[in-house]
């Protein structure tokens, strides 16, 4: 196992980051939203795994991330596109359509948005960017608090599409800060050599909460763009 291989820090990397994706669930429903992002979520942590136990693949694992992922949802949201369970062009061309016109075309449409693949996708997608670019800032560049910032852009995103407001608001908050705060936890983490071996000192501050609360609380006050305020300027 890789000395460098943290898997507090990637838990909780990867918990904040679902939990962004499943702030689009006022767009697109709860149902519809966990099953993909759940997939990408462990596929992510599936590759830190694997790339631990074998160091020789560390270099490779933006692409597994990546490769894996699309392959699972395509598996999950594009099953009518393959063909005993492999993937087609059909599923290729539903990727580039989720990816690129997704955002869109659920701008366009009444909300809750019903999740057909070329509308549901870009949430998934968004949040399979956010882990390939969160993994690789915690785990290569030990950097925690940049690491979240990924993730703190699919929430901000999703609150662009529909923010969050009263009990809900604060949910989401804390369902954020708790992954985020173990990820900024796990990076104060200090080794203490002690007469009777190595252990473990947890120290937690102020300083290592406070910037990822304060992020988002930012990107909650972000306006909404419900369908109707902003059809006419995407058609335009």
């Amino acid at each position: 196992m890789s000395a460098g291989f943290d898997r507090i820090a990637v838990a909780g990397l990867l918990g904040a980051t679902g939990v962004a994706g499943l702030l689009f669930a006022p767009v697109f429903g709860w149902e519809a939203l966990l099953v993909p992002v759940l997939v990408v979520v462990l596929v992510g942590y599936g590759c830190a795994e694997l790339t631990a136990k074998f160091p020789k693949l560390v270099p490779y694992r933006p692409l597994l991330v990546a490769l894996l992922g699309l392959l699972g949802l395509i598996e999950t949201v594009l099953t009518s596109t393959t063909l005993a369970y492999l993937p087609t062009a059909a599923s290729v061309q539903g990727v580039a359509r989720g990816l690129t016109e997704g955002w869109q075309l659920t701008l366009q449409s009444t909300w809750p948005a019903r999740p057909v693949p070329e509308q549901l996708l870009f949430v998934p997608l968004s949040v399979l960017i956010a882990v390939v670019l969160g993994l690789e800032l915690v785990l290569r560049l030990k950097k925690p608090l940049v690491a979240l910032v990924p993730s703190l852009a699919v929430a901000g995103l999703a609150q662009a599409y529909q923010a969050l407001t009263g009990i809900g608001a604060v949910a989401a908050a804390l369902g954020y800060a708790l992954p985020a705060g173990l990820l900024l936890w796990s990076g104060r983490r200090q080794v203490v050599r002690a007469p009777g071996g190595p252990r473990f000192s947890w120290r937690v501050t102020g300083s290592a909460v406070w910037p990822a609360l304060s992020m988002w609380s930012l990107s909650s006050r972000a306006p909404s763009c419900s369908p109707g305020s902003i059809r006419s300027d995407v058609i335009r």
